[in-house]
């Protein structure tokens, strides 16, 4: 759900979560910060579901206020993404009325129209003149204090912010102001506003996996309990170093020795790996089967033909002849849901 836009060092008052492993990461966040203060940057964090972008968006929104800036911010969620201007409704939900009297009668208009605080024209918003009203706020209030624009899974912004938002960071330069923004890997790309800025002022991180200390620290923080160092190897192994995965799977792991040396995987997790190949033939899950079964798959022991839908899918590869899944977790999701006929 979207979050309005928060003022100064009171931003993300509250519980912090612990951050582990993350030095790199707000290393950057710090530099960002640093230049936003006197021009435009925009930092991009990208990564899988899970894998801790939020919590460095969130950290990173923390030091943003705590240096002074005025941080506007949205959290859209998949749900949304078919409400025109929704992210944009929450990111000038703290701009008053008197800053949005500044802007010339077209562009007020169609900014108070866009922001439901006023009825739309019987033409509809005058999109450019909405667009020019986002780039002269965003102008108007860099200048009076160094600014942050958040936006946390941007994959997820409906159409009409996202096309507003690439149309002002298309132009916006020498402002003293910073995008801050997580994404998905891979997500479709035309709500992704912020490849729209000049490439000089774009930084894209990838948020990778955490180190095998770095969840064992995490996992004994959240859940109390410390697992044995090969229990842990186990964990990051399956997780692929996904934080997220990896306190699922610790919360669900016994307290009595693992059977078969294998580790369960959550209902939760497991749901989401059937759903991503349930739609495949009974042919193509079989051989999924048996390459998750193998310690090391190759396509001597695999029909790789069986496995073209899943190719396509990108829930597996093959270089050469070595079958590699696309996570970890897909390999163990489907040896944790089968019977023991279907694994023998």
């Amino acid at each position: 759900m979207g979050t309005v836009g928060s003022h100064h060092p009171g931003v993300m008052a509250g519980a912090r979560n612990l951050i582990v492993g993350r030095d790199a990461e707000l290393g950057a966040v710090d530099a960002f910060l640093t230049t936003a203060r006197t021009h435009f940057a925009v930092l991009t964090l990208e990564g899988e579901a899970g894998i801790g972008k939020t919590t460095i968006w969130l950290e990173a929104l923390r030091r943003a206020g705590g240096r002074g800036a005025r941080v506007l911010r949205t959290r859209p969620s998949e749900a949304e993404a078919t409400l025109s201007y929704a992210a944009l409704a929450d990111l000038f939900d703290s701009v008053t009325g008197v800053t949005v009297s500044q802007l010339p009668v077209p562009q007020g208009e169609a900014i108070s129209a866009a922001l439901l605080r006023a009825p739309a024209p019987r033409r509809g918003i005058d999109e450019r003149a909405l667009c020019a009203a986002v780039l002269t706020l965003l102008r108007l209030m860099s200048a009076r204090e160094p600014l942050v624009v958040a936006v946390d899974d941007a994959q997820w912004l409906d159409s009409p912010s996202a096309r507003v938002l690439s149309f002002a960071v298309r132009r916006l330069d020498t402002e003293a102001m910073g995008f801050l923004v997580t994404a998905r890997v891979g997500a479709p790309a035309p709500q992704r506003f912020d490849r729209a800025a000049d490439p000089t002022r774009n930084e894209t991180l990838l948020v990778g996996a955490l180190s095998v200390a770095a969840l064992h620290e995490l996992i004994k923080h959240d859940t109390g309990r410390s697992l044995s160092r090969p229990t842990m190897v186990q964990v990051a192994g399956v997780c692929g170093g996904n934080p997220l995965y990896a306190l699922e799977i610790a919360a669900a792991l016994p307290d009595r020795p693992l059977a078969g040396g294998r580790l369960p995987v959550p209902d939760s997790l497991s749901a989401q790996v059937v759903a991503r190949v349930g739609h495949l033939s009974a042919a193509t899950r079989r051989a999924l089967l048996v390459a998750a079964a193998l310690s090391q798959p190759t396509t001597d022991l695999v029909d790789p033909r069986a496995l073209g839908a899943a190719r396509r899918a990108g829930i597996v590869s093959i270089d050469e002849s070595r079958i590699q899944f696309a996570h970890p977790l897909l390999a163990s999701a489907m040896y944790g849901r089968a019977d023991r006929s279907e694994r023998q």
